[in-house]
């Protein structure tokens, strides 16, 4: 019971610190792949020799994009900050976003042949406190959306 508990120092990171902890990972994962390959012994086969190569690449490429990220990061860079996030309001014009598109398309396939706008001239109609967002055209159903589904339509 008198174990003592070995506490975790947590350290903050940056946006670059999580890109150099990347491209150390994929150094050493190019590593594991020529040490396995090493164990095959000498093979003439153009293709393993090739594999070597790119790999050898690898391992070059990733220790230069730690260089320069290691400069970034010593030059203070800091990662712009992404654009506030959107609120929606009960009456403004939006449309399914172009990520997601394909997945409404799918879904509302029956439907988009009679109303091919279906998916750009939406309404937001209510907001639930799920955080979905009910959206109508015109007079047709209303279907819920979530709101990372959802851009704003430019007037």
């Amino acid at each position: 019971m008198g174990e003592k508990v070995k506490k975790v120092r947590y350290k903050r990171s940056t946006p670059v610190g999580r890109l150099r902890r990347n491209a150390a990972k994929v150094s050493r994962h190019a590593g594991l792949v020529l040490a396995r390959m090493a164990s095959w012994g000498t093979v003439t086969e153009p293709k393993v020799r090739k594999v070597k190569s790119l790999v050898d690449e690898i391992i070059q490429d990733a220790a230069s994009i730690d260089r320069l990220l290691g400069a970034l990061e010593t030059n203070g860079f800091v990662v712009p900050k992404r654009s506030s996030a959107i609120t929606f309001i009960v009456g403004q014009k939006i449309a399914i976003s172009k990520k997601h598109r394909a997945k409404y398309r799918a879904a509302y396939s029956q439907v988009l042949k009679s109303d091919p706008h279906l998916l750009d001239d939406l309404v937001v109609t209510g907001l639930l406190p799920s955080g979905e967002v009910v959206v109508q055209r015109g007079q047709r159903t209303p279907f819920m959306v979530p709101k990372s589904h959802l851009s704003l339509v430019k007037a």
